[in-house]
């Protein structure tokens, strides 16, 4: 089950793939990498998109402009790399949590 505080999300909707794992010998640490290695499946090629669209966004903005900056691309990267950083560690917060939890209250739940 889940808590209200807590929504489905993709550690709560692999909760019973998580306890099957942990009851046949998975460590924390190779649940968390396996999450974080399918989030970034995800993440990875949405930063990239968002980053190349941000990025032709602004410079046809700033051509607008009779006095122009130098628009680095490296910025955006910098930025996208942030973000990157910011849902990695939610997942991990989150995935750490049940993880770490006793895999019969989650299989009992289902």
């Amino acid at each position: 089950g889940w808590h209200w505080a807590y929504p489905p999300d993709e550690t709560t909707r692999r909760g019973r793939e998580i306890a099957i794992r942990k009851v046949n010998g998975a460590t924390a640490a190779s649940i968390l990498r396996m999450l974080s290695k399918d989030i970034s499946y995800i993440a990875f090629p949405a930063l990239t998109v968002g980053v190349a669209i941000a990025y032709i966004n602004a410079s046809g903005w700033l051509e607008k402009f009779a006095e122009r900056i130098h628009l680095s691309f490296f910025m955006f990267i910098g930025a996208a790399l942030l973000v990157y950083v910011i849902i990695i560690t939610c997942v991990l917060v989150r995935a750490w949590n049940v993880a770490n939890e006793n895999p019969v209250d989650s299989l009992k739940a289902d």
